[in-house]
């Protein structure tokens, strides 16, 4: 259940990475792009490692979960920073 949505989150930070590298004005090498894109995927590899758990969660009794099937409010978040860090990227100067 849990490995797509690690997979789409996985593609959506590599992606994103690769946006940030794509549109920073700052001077960074070849060696130092593959070395930010390989962090940003290194961060979500240890998340399919809660499979190993499988079997002790499902020996317990299944109770669903209320929940909205989009979270609309973490996707907002999401969203602004997505947007706050293309906007220090293209506008905003810090410092």
């Amino acid at each position: 259940m849990s490995l797509f949505v690690w997979l789409y989150g996985m593609i959506a930070s590599v992606l994103l990475s690769f946006l940030y590298l794509a549109i920073t004005p700052m001077d960074i090498s070849p060696g130092e792009q593959i070395a930010v894109m390989a962090a940003g995927a290194v961060i979500l590899v240890f998340a399919p490692m809660a499979n190993i758990f499988h079997r002790q969660v499902a020996a317990i009794a299944y109770e669903p979960l209320r929940l909205r099937p989009v979270p609309v409010v973490g996707l907002i978040v999401l969203a602004l920073l997505v947007a706050g860090n293309i906007m220090l990227s293209f506008v905003l100067q810090v410092g």
